[in-house]
């Protein structure tokens, strides 16, 4: 009983210390066992100020796609793995603590300097698909480390 009020009361502390203020997607996601690009999305998009936070989290995929690839490159609606998290957060965030990631600028680099930044644990396997809760710990890391 005390785990679950625990995990209870850091999702929302969680989504308190999130810019995004829709609590349908901050619910949706803590719920789910694996978060999707579309919701993903939404978090980073409001977090780089790029979209409205009572935006459609399918049309604020499309628009973060093509911000960061210029093109539409992942379904909405598909899990997120862990090494697609790592770029979309660093991108978010604008970490630039990595020469590497700097000049390749893709997911590789960014798992690697999230790793290297003690965001993503040393023996995460960028491979696996994302739960909620794991997108929301991130998401915490990165603004205790790298501010809002």
């Amino acid at each position: 009983m005390k785990k679950i009020f625990t995990l209870v009361f850091i999702a929302f502390s969680l989504s308190f210390s999130l810019f995004a203020q829709n609590a349908d997607i901050v619910s949706k996601i803590i719920d789910s066992d694996n978060v999707v690009f579309a919701d993903a999305s939404y978090i980073c998009a409001v977090q780089m100020g790029s979209a409205e936070e009572s935006a459609d989290s399918n049309e604020i995929h499309e628009a973060f796609e093509k911000e960061l690839f210029g093109e539409v490159r992942h379904n909405a609606q598909s899990p997120v793995l862990l090494s697609d998290a790592a770029f979309m957060i660093a991108k978010a965030w604008n970490v630039k603590s990595s020469l590497m990631f700097r000049v390749f600028n893709n997911k590789r680099y960014a798992f690697s300097m999230l790793k290297a930044d003690g965001i993503i644990d040393i023996n995460a396997d960028p491979s696996k698909k994302i739960s909620g809760h794991e997108f929301l710990n991130m998401v915490s890391a990165c603004i205790d480390k790298y501010g809002e």
